[in-house]
């Protein structure tokens, strides 16, 4: 069977037999682990279409033993990520997240894991938002889009949507409003972080990235996306270890 998709290379692991194993973030089949051969000609007709975050177009057979890689064109490199190693990092944070939450050959695929790796990629490349904004938001709607969304409509106790202040509440995935809330694992947060939360996790994908905050701010969104991000996932990724060493937040 052939499969044409588009996606991006997350990485790429030497096999015997002159090939090697390519993780592919596909538009509509998750991650696919597809083979590919590295002989001259191979490396020559392929090129940069198979480097890792090289966004492109594939031609993939799916045979008995698993999928192979019969063509490849590149359609976007994102060549300014290399002159920052945080940013680089980063990427590899991302990359981890997303093989330990996408379903791998998944004929149900949700192409939102594609279009916000390469929204975020973008806005790294490009420096158009600040990395740990960004690092925030595809961790947000990372666990939006993997099933883990809270409850962040409104209070948990007497539904009031609107107000300066709550406290977000790890244990119980939920909004507590000054009166409602009785402790816990809890954080405090302002009206304007609490925009970019319910951005990030309910918008729609075009306008995920859609707000601004002050800088104090993107410090108090970035810790709690990252907190409820590793109490989902219940590990700590030695990529973001590396990011958090390479970025200077470690």
């Amino acid at each position: 069977m052939k499969l044409e998709t588009e996606g991006i290379v997350l990485s790429e692991m030497k096999t015997a037999n002159d090939r090697c194993l390519l993780t592919i973030l596909t538009r509509d089949k998750g991650l696919i682990p597809c083979f590919m051969r590295t002989g001259r000609s191979e490396i020559i007709k392929f090129g940069a279409a198979v480097s890792n975050i090289s966004y492109s177009e594939f031609t993939i057979h799916k045979g008995r033993s698993g999928y192979n890689l019969n063509d490849a064109f590149s359609k976007k490199m994102f060549f300014r990520l290399s002159e920052d190693l945080g940013n680089l990092a980063l990427v590899g944070y991302f990359d981890a997240l997303l093989r330990r939450l996408v379903p791998e050959c998944d004929e149900n695929g949700d192409p939102e894991f594609l279009r916000l790796m390469l929204n975020s990629l973008y806005l790294l490349n490009e420096g158009k938002k600040p990395a740990l904004l960004v690092k925030a938001v595809f961790e947000l709607r990372m666990m939006a889009i993997s099933g883990y969304m809270p409850d962040v409509l409104g209070c948990r106790g007497c539904g009031v949507y609107e107000g300066d202040e709550f406290f977000f509440d790890f244990g119980r995935s939920c909004l507590w409003c000054p009166d409602c809330c009785s402790g816990g694992d809890i954080a405090r947060i302002s009206r304007s972080v609490l925009n970019g939360i319910r951005t990030a996790m309910l918008s729609d994908p075009k306008k995920i990235f859609s707000f601004t905050v002050s800088e104090n701010d993107i410090m108090e969104l970035a810790d709690l996306a990252e907190k409820y991000t590793l109490i989902m996932i219940d590990e700590i990724p030695d990529s973001l270890k590396y990011y958090k060493t390479m970025s200077g937040l470690g």
